[in-house]
């Protein structure tokens, strides 16, 4: 059976912004930005979608493994390395 990879990062998240973004913090933390409002779970779940889209893997490969109801995060994403999310993140 093969090893799936996979890994971890932190984010901080801008619900409520004028624009969708995501660019990576000087402090190595990725900083998203969601038009989404923090009620109900929706800036939550419009995360997963920008990060579904942006690095082309589907939904279920991405979860909140931290930080639920706060601004900063962990999530963890299976299928990619940190060097490749990096990489897609800066296209």
């Amino acid at each position: 059976m093969e090893k799936q990879s996979g890994c971890t990062f932190e984010v901080h998240l801008k619900p409520r912004a004028k624009r969708d973004g995501i660019v990576m913090g000087e402090s190595g933390v990725l900083e998203i930005s969601v038009t989404s409002p923090p009620v109900d779970d929706r800036a939550n779940e419009h995360l997963v979608k920008l990060l579904s889209k942006r690095l082309s893997i589907p939904r279920s490969s991405i979860r909140i493994i931290k930080g639920g109801h706060s601004r900063n995060k962990v999530v963890a994403l299976d299928g990619l390395t940190d060097t490749e999310v990096k990489n897609r993140i800066a296209v």
